[in-house]
Parts: structure tokens; sequence; C-alpha cells
């Protein structure tokens, strides 16, 4: 079978999942470039919706694939990229390209940002792609960083969805450039619209310190729980971005709402997770055949090893993450790559006893979802 890399993103638009797949493996087989593959499937991302969850999951999974697959092994990079692509394959698309669209005619003293802003907080769709265009005309980042700050606005609404997957596509627009960040404009501000308010009138400050926020929200575990740690992820990332103004904003909003969540990590919960007599064998292959198995105690036990032997790794995350590919499920869950890479990206900002909370998230989300699904054959 010879395919070239226009055919296969065919495919992919077209939804053809067989095909689709096969025309992956051979595109790996004779290239293994991730690159090449995320590239060609950006834009169907853009405009895909899931199933499953009603947010923008597909284009933020997409994002987060281009933050770490390069610092992973080829097998780690198919493994990832096969069950992403299930997921794009089999998620609804609207095809649309705008990246040519929405010709110029705003006055040279109008104020752009403002015009955007008042058009999307009152639902005026057009208008508001049409303002935020002009924005992205003369200065692009000062156009998705207006939109990513709207999330900041009220995070409690869809558990963070509205700041942590405008997050993703904003980043992906940056790195796309123009005229090509028109389609992500346009998918970004039609997903941040579906919030309110979009405008920030009374900003709030947190009454805590960062580092006494992520303390406490490490502490925490669950679904739910996992999103708003990549929330807070991806506000200290996009620190600068923001603004302090929008940053501590939505940081008041986190404060508030660690105080609802689920406590559930803790050292103590790994001591007593822990057998006694299990092995400590620490090395990575075994710390995945434990998640693998379900086994939580062994798991915890060799992580504890592994740990107080080396410290936090390239080898171990990457190990941890590639556990989430063997999931089975059809189709693949995106939090699989979002969740624990957020709790690993979150550890630079942790300290001491935290920092061996933060991994053992990464595995105990893992082993609670091979509990419940069983792992692919």
């Amino acid at each position: 079978m010879n395919v070239t890399v226009d055919e296969f993103g065919k495919l992919v638009r077209e939804s053809k999942e067989d095909e689709a797949l096969k025309a992956f493996d051979v595109l790996w087989t004779h290239n293994p470039d991730y690159h090449v593959i995320l590239d060609e499937v950006e834009n169907s991302a853009l405009s895909s919706f899931s199933h499953r969850f009603s947010s923008i999951h597909v284009p933020k999974e997409h994002e987060y694939l281009q933050r770490f697959i390069g610092e992973t092994s080829e097998e780690i990079q198919k493994a990832f990229l096969k069950r992403y692509l299930e997921y794009l394959i089999w998620s609804p698309k609207y095809q649309l390209n705008v990246s040519e669209g929405l010709t110029s005619g705003i006055g040279p003293d109008e104020d752009l940002e403002e015009s955007f802003i008042s058009a999307a907080d009152n639902g005026r769709a057009m208008p508001a792609l049409y303002y935020i265009n002009e924005v992205a005309g003369r200065d692009l980042d000062a156009a998705l960083n207006s939109i990513l700050r709207m999330g900041c606005i009220d995070v409690s609404q869809a558990i963070g969805h509205y700041f942590s997957c405008t997050e993703s596509v904003i980043k992906l627009g940056k790195r796309a450039g123009l005229p090509s960040a028109k389609n992500h404009i346009l998918s970004a501000v039609l997903y941040m619209m579906q919030s309110e308010p979009l405008r920030l009138s009374l900003p709030e400050r947190p009454e805590s310190k960062l580092s006494e926020i992520l303390s406490s929200l490490i502490k925490k575990s669950g679904f739910v729980e996992y999103h708003y740690m990549i929330l807070a992820n991806g506000l200290i990332r996009e620190r600068q971005n923001l603004g302090e103004t929008y940053f501590l904003q939505a940081l008041a909003g986190l404060e508030k709402i660690i105080l609802q969540l689920n406590e559930g990590m803790s050292k103590s919960f790994i001591d007593k997770t822990i057998d006694d007599n299990v092995s400590t064998d620490s090395s990575i292959s075994s710390i995945q055949e434990s998640i693998w198995k379900g086994d939580r105690s062994t798991a915890f036990s060799r992580m504890r090893s592994y740990l107080a032997e080396n410290g936090v790794t390239n080898e171990l995350k990457n190990g941890i993450l590639y556990c989430y590919t063997r999931i089975r499920g059809h189709p693949h869950d995106p939090h699989y790559v979002t969740a624990p890479e957020s709790i690993f990206e979150l550890i630079d900002f942790l300290d001491g006893d935290e920092v061996e909370l933060a991994v053992a998230h990464t595995i105990n989300f893992a082993v609670n979802r091979i509990l419940r699904n069983g792992l692919l054959p």
C-alpha cells in the first residue's frame, strides 16, 4: 500500500477509521516523524468535537502531544499517535477553513479589542469574529491573549475547560501563525462564547499564596479534581500572557473551588496502600508492570523506591505516560494525555512530599481506569 500524507489527511477528515489507521502505519514505517502526522491533521482537530465530552478536547490533546511527544521513543510516539488518531477520526467534524476570510474595513481609531469583547459578551458571534480577526491582523499575540483571558473570568464553569481547552487552541494558533491562526481563532471564539460573563468587571485576588493553593490542590483526588490540576498548570504557564489581573482573578476562583474538592491523596494514603511485603524493584518496567496489573500497592511501593534513588526523571515520566496508551476503550480518552502530563508539569512548582503526591496521582489515575476498563490486547 502506497499512500501520501495528503491522502492520509483526507481519510482522517472523512472519518474513515480503518483506512486512515492503515495509512498511518504505512507513513510511519517509511518516515516515523510525528511532526508530519500532527501538522497534517491539525485543521481536522480544530474542526472536531467530542461525542463524549462537551468541550474541545480534540485540539487540546493535539497541543499536549506536541508538548512532550518529541521527548519519547518512536515506540511511545506511535502508541500515542495511534490512540489520538482513533479519537480524532471518531469525532464529528465541521469542515471549514477561514484562514483567508473576514476582510478588513475598520476605522483606524476604533478600539478593536474592546469591540470584540463587547460583541462576544452580547452573543454577537460574527461581529466578534470580525473584530478579533482585525486585531489578529495587526498583532496576532494580542488577539490570542485577549481570547485566552476570557477563560479566567469564572473558572468554576465547565470544571475549568473554558480556560484549559482554550489555552491549547491558543498555543496551537501562536505556533501556526497567520493566516492559519484564523482557524484557531474561529474554534476558540465560538467555544468561549458558550461561557458567561466574558468581561472582567470586579477583579478578585486570592487570599492564599500560589504555593499554598497548589499544596492544597495536590492533596485532592478524582476525575473532577484532575481538571483543576490541568487548569492550575495552564494558568501558571500562561501567567505572563494573561497579565497579573487575569491570572489572580483565575487563581482566586480556583482557591474557592478547592474548598469543594474531594480529599484523597496524602503521604498517609500512600503509606496505607503499600503492603510491607511488596517488592521494591524500582525499574521503570517493574512500575509499568504493576500499573498494568492494576496493582496500586506495588506500583506505589516501586514508585517510592524509584523516587528515593533517582527523583523525577524523563524516563519515569515517559514510562508512566506510556501506560495510558494501553487502557482499553474506543475511542481513547484525551484525559489520558492531558491529566498526567499537566501533573508532571506542575512538579516544577511543588516542594518536598508534594512531588511524591503528584507522581502518585499519575499512577493512581491509570490504575483506576485499568481496573475499570482493562487493557488492550
